[in-house]
């Protein structure tokens, strides 16, 4: 059940069927070249930050629902963060990073570490998708990053 693109499998708890599975899973794994297992990022466009305007969320809503077979549009764009606060660490475990600027935040999810690896740099490459942060009865401009670089 959930997702259409999903998969799982079920099997018989047995020894020799599990065996003879993981056996088949390897052979298969055996025709993926080095290429497969590489990591990529792609966007639809890039953007300045004065072009994530608030015409340009009213064109995204507009193209509302996203999902299988239309997906959100990913946009990579250079950021300065803000002088003053630059971010937040969120979450349980501050595993999640909030990105200021001085038009739109950003929020990034399992990317908190990966921040701090890049020594907290105040100027990134970021790709991500915008949305709306909705929050005590107010709208915020906001870009949800799949990845970031220092930049």
């Amino acid at each position: 059940g959930g997702r259409s693109l999903a998969a799982g499998v079920s099997m018989i708890p047995d020894e020799k069927l599990l065996e003879q599975f993981r056996m088949e899973m390897n052979r298969q794994a055996e025709d993926l070249d080095e290429k497969a297992f590489e990591q990529y990022v792609s966007w639809d466009i890039q953007l300045s930050e004065d072009q994530l305007t608030d015409e340009l969320y009213e064109e995204l809503e507009a193209l509302e629902p996203f999902g299988t077979g239309a997906p959100k549009p990913v946009v990579r764009m250079p950021v300065r963060l803000s002088e003053g606060k630059s971010h937040d660490l969120i979450g349980k475990n501050h595993e999640h990073v909030k990105f200021y600027t001085a038009g739109f935040s950003l929020i990034g999810f399992s990317l908190a570490e990966k921040y701090i690896r890049c020594n907290l740099p105040q100027t990134l490459s970021v790709v991500g998708c915008p949305s709306k942060n909705n929050y005590r009865g107010h709208s915020y401009k906001q870009i949800t990053i799949l990845d970031f670089a220092a930049a």
